[in-house]
């Protein structure tokens, strides 16, 4: 169980009670802030980073913003 203004991660999002939205926030560029700097360790060409923002880092956002809006 969470305690006051702790953070705790279920399925990768960020939950708890009464918590900051800046510490959710940076949380959250953190997270997509990780899947960047693994893109850029394998060398991709332009069009394997654009899949890479597509389907990886947007469904990262979408996933997180539609979690956040049920909460």
């Amino acid at each position: 169980m969470a305690k006051d203004g702790e953070l705790v991660k279920l399925l990768g999002v960020p939950f708890g009670l009464n918590l900051n939205a800046k510490e959710v926030d940076i949380f959250l560029i953190e997270k997509l802030w990780k899947k960047l700097k693994y893109c850029n360790t394998i060398h991709l060409p332009l069009i394997g980073r654009v899949v890479v923002v597509n389907f990886v880092l947007a469904s990262t956002l979408w996933f997180f913003i539609k979690v956040k809006g049920e909460v």
